[in-house]
This record gives C-alpha cells, sequence and structure tokens, in this order.
C-alpha cells in the first residue's frame, strides 16, 4: 500500500527471484535511493545501506535512469562488496507517477565470462566484446582487442540501455563449422 513493503515480504520473495536466475549474484531493493534490502545478505554485507547519490561514479547514469523512467544495465563496475559485476536497475514508480525508488540485479560477471568462454569453445569461435561511448567504441570487455580488427561478424547489442558490439570469428580449429560464428552471434544475441 502507497509503495510500503514489509521486510517479511521481501524475504519471502527475493530468495525465490534469486534462485531462479542462474547468473545473479545477489538482488537488491532501494526505496528512496538508499539499498535497504538484499539478497543474500551473506557477502553483500558492504552494500547495504548504500545511498545511490554518493556513488559519485554511479549516479550521473542512475539519475538518468530515474529521469527517463527505463532500466539500465551498467558495468563492469567495482561492487562496494568487493568484485566486479554488471548492475541492471530499475527505477520504480507508483500508481500516481511519484518516483519510489529502484530494483537492481547483480550479475555474476565471472559466471557470465565463463558461460561466454564455454560457448565460444564449444562453437570452435573466438570472441570479444567491446562497449561503445556516444562517438566511438571503447572499452574491451571480453577477449583479445585484435580480434575486431580480423574482419569478424559483428553484432551490435543495445541491452538494456547499455551499448555493446560482439566481435565472432572462427577459430581456425575446424572449417566444417564455417557458419558457426553466425550461429554463436545468434545465441549470445538471445542470452
Amino acid at each position: 500500500a502507497q509503495g510500503q513493503v514489509s521486510a517479511a515480504e521481501f524475504a519471502t520473495l527475493l530468495p525465490e527471484l534469486h534462485r531462479q536466475a542462474r547468473h545473479l549474484r545477489n538482488l537488491g531493493i532501494a526505496p528512496g535511493n538508499r539499498l535497504t534490502y538484499i539478497y543474500p545478505e551473506k557477502g553483500n554485507e558492504a552494500a547495504l545501506g548504500i545511498y545511490y547519490p554518493d556513488l559519485a561514479e554511479q549516479w550521473p547514469d542512475i539519475a538518468t535512469l530515474i529521469q527517463q523512467r527505463q532500466p539500465l544495465l551498467s558495468g563492469p563496475l567495482l561492487l562496494a562488496q568487493g568484485g566486479m559485476g554488471f548492475v541492471h536497475r530499475i527505477p520504480v514508480y507508483l500508481h500516481g507517477g511519484q518516483y519510489w525508488g529502484i530494483v537492481s540485479t547483480v550479475l555474476n560477471i565471472d559466471s557470465v565470462w565463463q558461460l561466454l568462454t564455454d560457448q565460444a569453445a564449444r562453437h570452435q569461435v573466438k570472441v570479444a566484446l567491446r562497449r561503445t561511448g556516444l562517438i566511438q567504441w571503447n572499452d574491451v570487455l571480453f577477449g583479445d582487442r585484435a580480434l575486431f580488427g580480423q574482419e569478424p561478424v559483428l553484432l551490435d547489442l543495445h541491452i538494456s540501455g547499455a551499448r555493446w558490439q560482439l566481435a565472432v570469428a572462427d577459430s581456425g580449429l575446424s572449417s566444417q563449422y564455417s557458419d558457426w560464428p553466425l550461429r554463436f552471434a545468434g545465441w549470445t544475441l538471445s542470452l
């Protein structure tokens, strides 16, 4: 009622959501931009109580997602609780249009990279992933930067506000799978 949810309700909801997603590190709820609920709490204690406007490097993106009322995938980011992760944040508004807070999911970056590595090996392709700025490509997130200069299959990915480009090329291990770069790119897009 009026955006008020009890800790007991979150204690029931968050474990079930976490159980259903393979690559999640944690789920968080931040009414009024303060991270108040997090599951699992163990290992994420340092993130509890974070006030988003205090995150100098992240706040401009968070403020924009609130203003635009659109989810945003950010990262990789250095996490308060240690390690790196991708953070997907969704702004929440009440029926009258009043801003309530943010629901966030933190993806385990090691798990995502391992999945990408395993799929590339399975399909005998080389892959690299880079992020784009407004004007040029930058920040290779995964794989070898040189792959982008070797005429790979390129796939532009726009995921919840994040803009990335995936490069996929035949690893040269098997010539009978010449269509695997395209198949792998399609598989990655569905992921």
